[in-house]
């Protein structure tokens, strides 16, 4: 990827159910935010306005409906190059360490869906899930998405969005999903609601 001269953050933000009294501190890297099938080897929090008023709306129900708290994270992600205000193109990809599979182009979501059918494949699964598309097949598997960033076409995103049923939500929320491998451009965190609370990187 080549060089840009400036970065800029992008602000993903995450929510923690908790019972009882606020924890003094917390470790970021547990608080990715729960989706209904689990995914390891990254950190996933809400992006986008939308998806975090929504998420914050469905939490507020789901802490009152189980008598639980919830805490909001706020995490701050480095990227070097603009989030791309056109349809990515497959020959841009390489260009951009900030992706929203929600504005690529055809050429793109066949990829994924073939990057998709091939994890299936692997893993004994019918390759027929991915027929409805690269993005439903996410919302219901976001377990899926490091494997396709640990490609090498992808190694190099940062920081990816898609949609992805979460445990708290009746609908697919949209998110942002940061790679292990890229932990070290997770810059800052810390609690809207709770400030006091300590939330370390590491």
């Amino acid at each position: 990827m080549t060089k840009h001269d400036s970065s800029t953050e992008i602000e993903l933000s995450t929510i923690y159910f908790f019972d009882g009294d606020p924890p003094s501190e917390l470790v970021l890297w547990d608080l990715t935010v729960p989706t209904v099938v689990k995914t390891s080897r990254a950190f996933c929090g809400l992006h986008g306005h939308n998806a975090k008023r929504d998420g914050f709306m469905v939490a507020r129900d789901h802490a009152a409906k189980y008598r639980l708290h919830f805490t909001i994270v706020d995490v701050a992600v480095r990227i070097e190059a603009m989030p791309f205000s056109q349809r990515l193109k497959i020959s841009d990809l390489a260009e951009h360490d900030f992706i929203s599979l929600l504005n690529v182009s055809k050429e793109v979501s066949q990829a994924v869906a073939q990057n998709l059918r091939g994890q299936l494949k692997q893993i004994g699964e019918d390759e027929a899930q991915a027929d409805d598309g690269a993005l439903p097949l996410l919302a219901r598997r976001p377990d899926l998405a490091p494997a396709l960033m640990a490609s090498a076409e992808w190694k190099h995103v940062r920081l990816m969005v898609m949609p992805a049923n979460l445990t708290f939500s009746p609908r697919p929320l949209n998110i942002g999903v940061v790679p292990q491998w890229h932990w070290s451009h997770v810059i800052e965190a810390s609690c809207r609601l709770d400030p006091t609370i300590l939330v370390k990187l590491k």
